[in-house]
């Protein structure tokens, strides 16, 4: 009888350290792919940092732009009031 327990011990043991095995497997793979995923998601901010600055010296030209446009609205109202005072004046 004692060999059988034997057996039996030996075979739990067995098993423990394959569930052991098959668990240390697992969090590895799991871990490579955390690291992969880390790895994506830093490109992809990197990624989104480099946007974003495209985007702020986008909207800094868009905002010289605008300003000039306003600029040369105000002088074409200008010389089209001095037109118009030209042509009363005719």
């Amino acid at each position: 009888m004692g060999f059988f327990s034997e057996e039996l011990l030996e075979m739990d043991r067995n098993t423990v350290q394959y569930m052991i095995d098959e668990r240390d497997r697992k969090n590895e793979e799991l871990q490579k792919k955390a690291d992969e995923l880390q790895s994506r998601n830093d490109e992809l901010q990197s990624h989104n940092d480099e946007l974003q600055n495209r985007n702020d010296e986008l909207q800094s030209q868009n905002n010289e732009l605008l300003a000039k446009l306003n600029l040369f609205e105000k002088q074409l109202a200008e010389q089209g009031e001095l037109l118009k005072q030209l042509q009363e004046k005719i």
